[in-house]
């Protein structure tokens, strides 16, 4: 059977779902939730709270009522294939399908209907790295036979070859023998008439979310995406988004944060734009700042001085050898000659091209040392590290981890110091990212605010990153429980059916504290281009 609700035409969801239509599991009554999310500005934290947590339950008792069981069986199959293909295993993905089970594939001419010839499809297939992202699904069971047909959308990552994407048809069918679904047959075929800046939009997203932590702008966007798809390569993208007036004022913000612990004022914000227009790189802002007046009253002594260019740049100690050697350059030079001594240091370039690793490529260079010291090395023979952040930020490491990213997901918040632990103790379990996430619902309200439904999957007894949210939302829990780990509140535990609500500016962390998968539904409403979230706890290293 196949269910399908119909929408009030008025709705914003009924339009959307016309756009991308979605099962009536995914559809979730979204029209329901029209008027119910939290408006931007946010609500009085206590009222808000037990507002949105009442309302919250009255909703997802009434979407719990609303999902088909097997519905939500059957994209868990999807869920469950797609995790197989980024396994890079053949023998992994290949032990889904059944044995007399035909493939149709994507990128082939050849049908393939032996276990043998699936596998040696997949050896080939996945050897691109490849990284599904569903689309859109439609789903018809009758509890022995299924089938799930839609869009998907793969980014391909070859060694030694260009980053690419691939937007395809699917249908995937199954049958259920003793009680376990296999594939019986799968159809994938790339799309007739594909939109050819489909990879140029992935890297352009990428690339505002990890430059400028925001989603791109729909000029930006289609500017951008069309120019990869007419030849331009994605760093010089990258360059131009690094070079941007919105970027450097975030670089300016920083420093003054940093090393005044202060915001810029206009002037000074307006002086250091014109240095950047000259060709100053920020490194020299940089030095600017470390040499002002401000920066060295601080300091009661040349000593103190100095040692606070250690805390500051080095993050440790002076010791005794260095420390003698910067008082004597401090006097015989000046500060400046004694700032960029520090900023020439294979030190202190370690530690910054390792940051970039942190913050673009979500792992530590101390793992890579060969690729660290190259770095270093650009950087010792005149490359600045604003070209370095530029490289980095469009290597193709980066793409495949934004293919199934919102675009208004912040991957780092440079501007807020990082965050281990809420009301004093680190939450349980490790950061993980989700098992499974899609946003299948972003639209635009009448006032301009941007609208998101987001839906995802946890594995058990793994949870978020500590992260804020500029905006309020709410989790709706529809299997599984979780439970929310929030500053200045005791932990809130919601199982299938309940809710809890995500305030604004606070570090918090949404934990898997069941023994199954957490199937959850996020909600916000917020000004547009504003993100949805802002991590600030360090990416583990693996």
């Amino acid at each position: 059977m196949k269910a399908r609700a119909s929408l009030p035409k008025s709705s914003f969801a009924s339009r959307f779902w016309a756009k991308r239509p979605l099962s009536s599991w995914a559809q979730l009554r979204l029209e329901g939730l029209e008027n119910r999310l939290v408006p931007s500005g946010d609500l009085d934290p206590m009222i808000g709270f037990q507002n949105i947590q009442s309302m919250g339950q009255a909703v997802a008792a009434e979407q719990s009522a609303f999902i088909s069981p097997t519905e939500a069986e059957i994209l868990g199959l999807f869920q469950r294939w797609s995790s197989a293909v980024q396994t890079g295993n053949p023998d992994i993905v290949t032990a889904l399908y059944a044995p007399d089970a035909i493939l149709v594939p994507t990128l082939s001419n050849v049908i393939r209907n032996t276990p043998e010839a699936i596998h040696e499809y997949f050896v080939e297939f996945l050897a691109k790295n490849p990284v599904p992202r569903l689309d859109s699904y439609n789903i018809v069971s009758n509890g022995q036979i299924a089938d799930n047909s839609g869009l998907y959308t793969f980014g391909f990552s070859p060694q030694n070859r260009a980053f690419f994407a691939v937007a395809a048809r699917y249908t995937f069918s199954y049958q259920k023998t003793d009680g376990e679904w296999l594939i019986i047959q799968h159809h994938s075929s790339q799309l007739p008439f594909p939109d050819k800046s489909v990879t140029g939009q992935i890297q352009v997203s990428a690339l505002y979310g990890e430059i400028l932590q925001r989603t791109p702008d729909k000029s930006g966007l289609e500017f951008f995406s069309q120019s990869i798809a007419n030849g331009l390569s994605p760093t010089v993208v990258a360059q131009a988004i690094w070079n941007s007036p919105e970027h450097r004022a975030k670089q300016v913000d920083a420093y003054f944060q940093d090393f005044l612990d202060r915001q810029p004022e206009p002037s000074a914000k307006a002086a250091f734009f014109n240095a950047f227009a000259q060709g100053n790189t920020s490194s020299g802002i940089q030095v600017a700042i470390l040499t002002s007046e401000e920066f060295i009253n601080h300091s009661k002594t040349q000593e103190e001085y100095i040692k606070d260019l250690y805390l500051t740049l080095l993050d440790r100690e002076s010791d005794p050898a260095g420390l003698a050697s910067h008082r004597e350059s401090l006097n015989r030079f000046g500060p400046v000659a004694v700032v960029e001594s520090f900023f020439r240091a294979d030190e202190y370039l370690r530690l910054q091209v390792n940051g970039y690793y942190h913050k673009f490529l979500r792992r530590d260079g101390i793992d890579d040392p060969a690729g660290l010291q190259n770095w270093v090395s650009a950087a010792r023979a005149g490359w600045s590290l604003d070209q370095i952040g530029q490289l980095i930020s469009s290597s193709p490491e980066v793409w495949p981890k934004w293919i199934n990213s919102s675009a208004n997901f912040s991957p780092d918040s440079p501007e807020m110091p990082y965050v281990t632990t809420i009301n004093g103790m680190p939450p349980p379990y490790s950061p993980r990212d989700v098992f499974f996430q899609t946003v299948l619902f972003h639209e635009t309200a009448e006032n301009g605010d941007e609208l998101f439904a987001i839906y995802g999957v946890r594995s058990p007894q793994t949870r978020a990153r500590i992260h804020y949210h500029d905006y309020g939302g709410t989790a709706f829990i529809l299997e599984g429980k979780m439970t929310l780990y929030h500053e200045g509140m005791e932990p809130i535990t919601a199982s299938a059916g309940q809710s809890y609500y995500m305030g604004s500016s606070s570090p918090m962390a949404g934990v898997n504290s069941g023994d199954v998968d957490a199937v959850f539904l996020d909600c916000f409403r917020l000004p547009i281009g504003r993100v949805l979230w802002r991590p600030v706890e360090p990416y583990p290293s693996h």
